[in-house]
């Protein structure tokens, strides 16, 4: 029996979302079209415009149904460290998940509802760990750029390169006229355990917040 097709079953923004986000998991942010899109519901792609008015606002709604299962982390997490490192590794895990939507993050666009939510939650806890305004709101957004662009450098593979390893290896005469690096290739273990960057990064950020804190309340 041939399967219904998606115009006689009840088709919605949440199923258009879903199977777009399944397509761009697939094949690439920038492969998805309409066309394809209503090709793989087996629909007209003329009803797809009922929900949204051209591709940019698809996207914008993929995402917000993705960020959708991100959440503040509750207050009895822990104290605002804490919080922030469950945030950014809950986002990180999330990332990881739909690595092909992770390019959107840093693309211009407005923020939507979902954003705002996270902004002001993460405005929260930069409160609580005593930055005035002005550094909050610098803060805040020096925080979520530390994150955009660290998942964006990892799913690009960044961090699986090393300038000591044998892809991108240093000669012997190049390691005498680089001291710390020669002795840095004699020193290191040569593993680094999955998520390394990211944990010490993310250390980096809370140390530098718990700083300007201590500063503020001099």
């Amino acid at each position: 029996m041939p399967r219904p097709s998606a115009d006689r079953r009840l088709l919605n923004l949440d199923l258009i979302c879903d199977t777009a986000l399944r397509l761009i998991d697939r094949h690439g942010l920038d492969a998805l079209s309409m066309r394809k899109l209503a090709a793989e519901l087996e629909v007209n792609p003329k009803s797809l415009y009922h929900y949204v008015s051209d591709k940019q606002a698809l996207l914008d709604q993929v995402y917000a149904r993705m960020l959708g299962k991100l959440a503040m982390p509750p207050l009895a997490l822990g104290s605002w460290q804490q919080r922030l490192r469950r945030l950014a590794s809950d986002f990180r895990a999330l990332a990881q998940e739909h690595p092909a939507m992770v390019p959107y993050l840093v693309s211009e666009r407005a923020l939507g509802e979902r954003d705002l939510e996270l902004v002001d939650g993460i405005q929260g806890l930069l409160a609580e760990a005593g930055l005035p305004p002005d550094a909050r709101e610098r803060a805040g957004q020096v925080s979520v750029t530390f994150l955009t662009g660290f998942l964006l450098s990892e799913g690009n593979g960044f961090f699986e390169r090393s300038v000591l390893d044998e892809r991108h290896g240093l000669s012997a005469e190049q390691l005498e006229r680089l001291p710390h690096l020669a002795a840095l290739a004699r020193e290191r273990s040569g593993t680094t355990p999955p998520g390394a960057h990211f944990e010490l990064a993310l250390e980096l950020l809370i140390a530098g917040l718990e700083a300007l804190g201590r500063e503020a309340a001099g």
